[in-house]
């Protein structure tokens, strides 16, 4: 008839950290990457100069660098993912025709 309830069951028998499958995957890798290096600044930019002005302006360009990169990463990876939908028999992502 079914699976049973155990089979319908959310638990995993494996074992580890998995992530399903998507084309966002690259830029949550870029982002887990960005931030570990911002904490690492933000701990040490206190060392880099005396002058509070210049540590807000590295802390704020580093903060502008990673979002526009992040931004173009995304536009990237959604336009490859705009043109596979298109080429899917003149099938609109939306779903309308």
């Amino acid at each position: 008839m079914g699976k049973s309830k155990r089979e319908q069951s959310l638990a995993r028998k494996d074992k580890g950290f998995t992530v399903e499958a998507s084309p966002f995957n690259v830029v949550k890798v870029d982002l887990a990457i960005i931030l570990f290096v911002g904490i690492v600044l933000l701990v040490i930019h206190e060392s880099l100069s005396d002058d509070p002005a210049v540590q807000i302006g590295v802390l704020g360009l580093y903060g502008l660098g990673s979002m526009f990169y992040v931004m173009m990463k995304v536009r990237k990876v959604v336009s490859g993912v705009d043109a596979d939908n298109k080429g899917v028999a003149g099938r609109h992502p939306s779903g309308d025709e």
